[in-house]
C-alpha cells in the first residue's frame, strides 16, 4: 500500500512539473513581451538547430544592423522565418537576409511590416512540440488511451456485477 502511495505521489509531482513547464514555456514570454517561434529548416542550423523554440523581441528597424539575426512573417503571415541580415537599405526600412547554411541570400526581401524582431534566446529542439503534425499525434495517443481506459473500465464493471451475483450474499432463505 505504502509503495502504490510513492507511485500515486511521484505520478503527482511529474505531472504538477509538466504542466508548470507548459505554463512557463508559454505564458511567461508573452508576459515578457516575447513572441515564440519555431525554426523549421537547417538554414540556420549553426546558431538555431531545426525544431528550436526561438523567443522573439520586437525590435525598432533603425536598431537592427547588417550581422544581425532577425525573425519575421513570409506567405503572407503564414510561416515564420529566423535569418541573418546582410544588407540593409535605411531609407525604405527593408532587410535583404541570408541563413547562415545557405550560400546565397534569400530571394525577395523584408519589410518593417513583415519583422517580428530579433531573437533573444532559445529552446533547442523543443519546437517539435509545438508544431501541428505533433500535436495531432499527441490528440490520437489521447484519445487511444481514453478509449482503452473506457473499454476497462466497462469489462471491469461488467465483470464485477457477474461476480456479484453469482456470490451468495449471506441473506438467503435458511431452512431451521
Amino acid at each position: 500500500m505504502k509503495q502504490l502511495t510513492r507511485i500515486n505521489a511521484l505520478g503527482s509531482l511529474i505531472l504538477v512539473v509538466m504542466m508548470a513547464l507548459a505554463i512557463i514555456i508559454t505564458l511567461l514570454p508573452h508576459l515578457l513581451g516575447l513572441t515564440i517561434a519555431v525554426i523549421r529548416d537547417d538554414a540556420m542550423q549553426s546558431t538555431y538547430p531545426n525544431g528550436s523554440l526561438v523567443f522573439v523581441r520586437q525590435q525598432a528597424v533603425k536598431e537592427i544592423n547588417v550581422g544581425e539575426i532577425i525573425t519575421y512573417y513570409v506567405d503572407q503571415g503564414e510561416e515564420v522565418m529566423t535569418r541573418r541580415v546582410v544588407a540593409k537599405d535605411a531609407d525604405a526600412e527593408v532587410f535583404y537576409t541570408k541563413g547562415d547554411k545557405l550560400a546565397q541570400s534569400e530571394e525577395g526581401k523584408v519589410t518593417k511590416r513583415n519583422l517580428l524582431g530579433q531573437p533573444v534566446f532559445h529552446l533547442p529542439y523543443l519546437g517539435f512540440l509545438a508544431t501541428a503534425d505533433f500535436v495531432h499525434y499527441a490528440q490520437m495517443i489521447f484519445w487511444l488511451i481514453a478509449g482503452g481506459l473506457t473499454l476497462y473500465s466497462g469489462w471491469t464493471l461488467t465483470r464485477t456485477v457477474r461476480l456479484q451475483k453469482k456470490a451468495p450474499t449471506g441473506w438467503e432463505e435458511q431452512e431451521f
